[in-house]
């Protein structure tokens, strides 16, 4: 149950830790991870999340053995769930690994205000071991969900599982204000138990139903509810509303597809093509509202956002020719539906779309991941094929000069519905973005897994292929932020020896941290430069002679220690 469409990573060496930034501007990548040298297996991050202190918080799946900055994780069988911790420097804090003898993967990621992860996902086999607490399956051939949680020192505190006797597994997950996991996903079992409440497919061929289930901050399940017809349903992301009502987003394969009383038709109901769905559930476990897009071809959401008005946004790739969003219309780029464009579009409160639009090119193009900041803009990751994809007036070019390789994308898109940025990253292998997380200022943490060796991330390479990776992106939004000095910052003397003086020419209006980078991305010093200030001095003593970084704010700059 992956969130691309493409098939399990191979094995491959797994190099590089952290590389180093360039100079910051807008809309820059700042830094790029992956794994440390001396890693044998392959790995995958297939969610991200920023916590309060602007860590970044990744989950995903890894085999052999794989090291996260300073902790190696060795899998028991095949592939294991892994989830880590980054500063907002790109220096690995914690990784975590949990699973059993088969394949187990983390798909969804969320972090509370003390910091406590929650991971979701499926394990096959017969147990999965997350730290002392062991999850046993209902049928050991085949897969079960789980939420588990870590504390804020990345160790496993609880674990619990949901699921019947067959393949059943969570793919999203959201966590309200009171603790309380709110997690969404499918299952094909027959009936699926999430502690004493059952839940009973609609079909008996072993085709997918949709759940949503609330999971008490004490690991005890509440109301689960499903949702489907009767073929495959599948959910692909769930998000909140600020009073606890439940949004998710996916797609269904049959005639129609029922939420509570609420029936959807297919476009295209005799050939079983996909179309998209958006649905509402509110806190007390009611269907409230669902809305059907798609035409003949295959139609997919993958990602979901709500902003401050309450209005949805959902994301995805459509491969019908034109594709109806209320009375916006979307024609693909190639209209032989072999190909898929991507969609961003948006729901009102009440139930109508307000807004939809469409990127790509003339070969694939898909989006995975979306999130949507204070003001309504909407930022989405994923990936595209052939030689250009085009975000209104942005044209990215493919790194493979054949175009028949996957590179990263990053675009944004104004409220009012017009693609504003763009951006790619990767190499001449396939590259993708499955992952894309916001924090506060609207910086964006981007996850997925490299295939390519180099990779590079604007002037940052990494030698990864067969790696997950993490990077982040400045200046995502436009939004304005204090926290920010004069990028004219000077470091004398440079090279240094004893201590460096820096300076710039417009004082910072906030207090703000002023921290030394080592070149495996390790924050080795750190101090305080007080608000108004015009400049400070850096001792260097103790330090290893070498290439640093030195970060204010969203200013940084080079340093050579000798």
């Amino acid at each position: 149950m992956m969130k691309i469409p493409t098939p399990w990573l191979r094995a491959s060496a797994l190099v590089l830790g952290l590389a180093l930034p360039g100079a910051l501007h807008a809309q820059t990548w700042q830094w790029a991870s992956a794994h440390a040298t001396g890693s044998t297996g392959s790995s995958v991050i297939y969610a991200a999340a920023v916590d309060a202190t602007g860590n970044t918080v990744v989950a995903g799946q890894f085999s052999g053995t794989s090291t996260f900055g300073s902790t190696t994780l060795t899998s028991a069988g095949g592939t294991d769930v892994f989830v880590g911790r980054l500063s907002p420097t790109g220096a690995w804090l914690q990784a975590a690994r949990a699973g059993g003898p088969a394949d187990d993967v983390a798909q969804a990621v969320a972090v509370d205000a003390a910091g406590n992860i929650v991971a979701a996902g499926l394990f096959r086999g017969g147990t999965a071991a997350f730290g002392t607490t062991t999850l046993t399956n209902a049928n050991s051939t085949s897969s079960d969900g789980f939420v588990a949680r870590l504390s804020s020192a990345g160790t496993w505190t609880q674990a619990v599982r949901m699921g019947g006797s067959d393949n059943d597994g969570a793919m999203g997950l959201a966590l309200d204000g009171s603790g309380t996991t709110i997690v969404a996903g499918n299952f094909s079992s027959n009936t699926a138990t999430f502690g004493a409440t059952t839940l009973t497919n609609a079909n008996t061929d072993r085709s997918n139903d949709v759940f949503v289930a609330r999971l008490g901050a004490d690991g005890t399940w509440g109301q689960a509810i499903r949702g489907g017809g009767s073929g495959d349903d599948f959910v692909q992301a769930i998000v909140l509303d600020a009073t606890g009502n439940a949004l998710i987003a996916g797609h269904f394969a049959r005639a129609t597809v029922t939420f509570g009383t609420i029936v959807l038709n297919n476009a295209n109901p005799s050939q079983y093509s996909s179309d998209i769905y958006v649905a509402r559930l509110s806190s007390a476990g009611t269907w409230t509202q669902a809305l059907q897009a798609g035409g003949p071809g295959n139609d997919y959401a993958k990602g979901a956002g709500i902003d401050a008005s309450g209005n949805a946004y959902v994301a995805g790739n459509f491969a019908s020719p034109t594709l109806n969003f209320g009375t916006t219309v979307l024609t693909n780029a190639d209209a032989s539906g072999n190909t898929s464009d991507i969609f961003v579009a948006r729901l009102s409160s009440a139930n109508a779309w307000t807004m939809a639009a469409r990127a790509g090119g003339s070969s694939n193009d898909y989006a995975n991941a979306l999130a949507v900041d204070g003001s309504g803009k909407a930022s989405v990751g994923g990936l595209f094929q052939g030689l250009t994809s085009t975000f209104g007036a942005i044209a990215l070019t493919n790194a493979d000069p054949t175009g028949a390789k996957f590179d990263i994308l990053v675009a944004r898109l104004s409220s009012a519905g017009s693609w504003d940025l763009a951006l790619r990253a990767g190499g001449v292998g396939d590259d993708y973005t499955n992952a894309l997380a916001l924090d506060a200022s609207g910086n964006a943490a981007v996850g997925g897994n490299l295939n390519s060796s180099p990779a590079t991330f604007g002037d940052i390479s990494l030698n990864s292929s067969g790696s997950a990776f993490i990077a982040k992106l400045m200046g995502l939004t436009t939004k304005t932020t204090a926290a920010r000095l004069s990028a004219a910052m000077q470091l004398v003397p440079n090279p240094a020896q004893d201590q460096v003086k820096l300076s710039w020419p417009t004082a910072n209006s906030q207090s703000l941290p002023l921290i030394l980078i080592d070149n495996l991305g390790r924050e080795v010093k750190q101090q305080a430069l007080p608000a108004q200030a015009t400049r400070a001095t850096l001792s260097l003593r103790g330090l290893a002679s070498g290439v640093y970084v030195v970060r204010v704010g969203e200013t940084a700059q080079r340093l050579v220690v000798e």
